[in-house]
C-alpha cells in the first residue's frame, strides 16, 4: 500500500522516467551522489533500452539500476546494454535464494548486492538481525562485493544495528510513508545519514 500510494502521487502530475532524466540533467554532478535507479521493468521498456542509456549518459552520475520485477534468469539482455553504457545491473538475493542460485548471481555481481532481508512485501519492520547476519556470511563466502540491506529498514535504529553486519542499507518505504510532511521527511533522513556516516567505511552515499 505504501509503495502503491507513492506511485500514484508521482503519475497525478505526469511522472514519467523520461522527464526524470531530464531533471537530473539539471542538476550540477558534484551536488549530487552516485544515484541508482529503481523501478520497474516496464518503465524502461516503454522508452526502449537503449534510449534510456542514452538519456542516463546524457543526465550522467547514473550508476545502475535496480529493477525488482525482473529476475536474474531474464536480466543478460538488459545487463549487457547497460554494460555498454557504463552502468551495473544490481542483482537481488533473498533469504529463499538456493546456494547454487546465490552462487550464480554473485558471480555477476557488480557494485553491490541487494540483499532482501525478509519475506513479504515492503514495509514491515525488521525485528532482529540473525538471519541477515547469516545470509551476508553465506554472500561473503562467495564475493567481495559490498553486501547493501532492504527492507524493514524502518528506523535509524535498525540501520544501525543491519550495519554492524552489512556494508550499507536500502532504506524506501519509510521514507515514502513521509514524504507528505516535508520537515518530518527531512529530519528522518537526517538521521538516517548519520547512522550511514557513523560506519569506518562510509565514503559516499548513494541515491
Amino acid at each position: 500500500p505504501v509503495i502503491q500510494e507513492a506511485a500514484r502521487r508521482s503519475l497525478a502530475p505526469s511522472t514519467t522516467l523520461r522527464n526524470l532524466l531530464s531533471w537530473l540533467q539539471g542538476v550540477p554532478s558534484d551536488e549530487r551522489p552516485p544515484v541508482y535507479l529503481m523501478t520497474y521493468f516496464n518503465l524502461f521498456l516503454s522508452i526502449g533500452l537503449d534510449q534510456f542509456v542514452t538519456l542516463a549518459q546524457r543526465a550522467g552520475g547514473i550508476r545502475g539500476a535496480v529493477i525488482p520485477d525482473l529476475s536474474f534468469e531474464d536480466a543478460g539482455y538488459v545487463r549487457r546494454i547497460f554494460h555498454a553504457g557504463g552502468m551495473s545491473l544490481i542483482p537481488f538475493v533473498a533469504p529463499t535464494t538456493s546456494d547454487g542460485r546465490m552462487k550464480r548471481i554473485v558471480a555477476r555481481s557488480e557494485d553491490f548486492i541487494y540483499l532482501v532481508s525478509l519475506l513479504g512485501t515492503t514495509g514491515k519492520e525488521l525485528s532482529e538481525t540473525g538471519t541477515v547476519s547469516r545470509l551476508v556470511s553465506r554472500i561473503r563466502l562467495l564475493t567481495d562485493s559490498p553486501v547493501c540491506v532492504g527492507f524493514g529498514i524502518q528506523s535509524p535504529d535498525v540501520a544501525s544495528k543491519v550495519l554492524g553486519v552489512a556494508d550499507g542499507v536500502i532504506v524506501g518505504s519509510r521514507l515514502v510513508r513521509e514524504e507528505t510532511d516535508p520537515d518530518r521527511w527531512q529530519s528522518l533522513l537526517a538521521a538516517f545519514c548519520d547512522v550511514a556516516r557513523s560506519v569506518p567505511s562510509f565514503s559516499t552515499a548513494g541515491v
